[in-house]
């Protein structure tokens, strides 16, 4: 779950909430201060949210960014769904391609934070603001 000023958006890998609404297939999408663009590949829902001027990413980590939008390579805010240990290296490729100011992995597994040094474990529901996406690098981050 992040949340924004105005707004909590819910991301699984088959259904996106905005609010009330659910969204479950590709399409746009403009609710109140938030829009939403999924498109399907091989399977996999992969959306650009945009809202407060923020533009998020939630991709599976095998896609090929190639083959979305090149609004992809765009985004501040990238969430990855991962679903195996290899799952993690694409998860690095795509996270290189894209450079955005903060990851979220998503793993039905528990993502060891030991291992994966530069990985910090946050709150969910976690708040995002315009602030926190000026510094330089990229900050990788887990739900608790």
């Amino acid at each position: 779950i992040l949340k924004t000023k105005n707004s909590q958006v819910n991301i699984a890998r088959s259904q996106i909430e905005l609010g009330d609404f659910k969204i479950s297939g590709p399409g746009e999408y403009d609710l109140d201060d938030v829009s939403c663009d999924v498109q399907s590949l091989d399977g996999h829902m992969n959306s650009l949210i945009e809202s407060e001027m923020i533009l998020l990413g939630a991709l599976d980590a095998k896609v090929d960014i190639e083959d979305l939008s090149e609004d992809f390579t765009k985004v501040s805010v990238l969430l990855i769904f991962i679903d195996s240990a290899n799952d993690m290296k694409l998860a690095s490729n795509l996270v290189s391609k894209v450079e955005p100011q903060l990851v979220f992995y998503l793993s039905q597994e528990q993502i060891d934070s030991k291992v994966e040094s530069s990985i910090e474990t946050v709150p969910s529901p976690y708040k995002i603001s315009k602030n926190e996406l000026v510094y330089e690098g990229t900050r990788h981050l887990v739900f608790e």
